[in-house]
């Protein structure tokens, strides 16, 4: 069930089951209208590993803020092709946004 992936996803060491837990919590919010894809979320993580790894992430601006939406986009993308540490930058915007 839904409810046993989470509670498993919150006690996980592994970035992409706890990616897609917060992406999952995420999307259910914005598609019920409790949050909204529009809004902007602060993200130092993103902007830390753009710099160190040379990635360009177009939907971040020079200050570390990302469209919801945009953020869910890029976790998604990331699941399928990202690396750990992307993962991990994507999670914590996510998650940071959902407390």
């Amino acid at each position: 069930s839904l409810k046993t992936y989470m509670q498993g996803a919150a006690t996980s060491t592994n970035t992409a089951y706890k990616l897609s837990a917060d992406l999952a919590a995420m999307a259910l919010s914005v598609e019920a209208g409790l949050m909204n894809g529009n809004a902007y979320v602060s993200s130092q993580d993103l902007l830390n590993y753009e710099a160190s790894s040379h990635l360009n992430i177009a939907s971040l601006s020079v200050n570390g803020y990302i469209k919801v939406s945009d953020l869910m986009v890029l976790a998604n993308n990331s699941l399928s092709n990202g690396s750990t540490a992307l993962q991990a930058a994507i999670d914590a915007a996510l998650h940071s946004y959902l407390s």
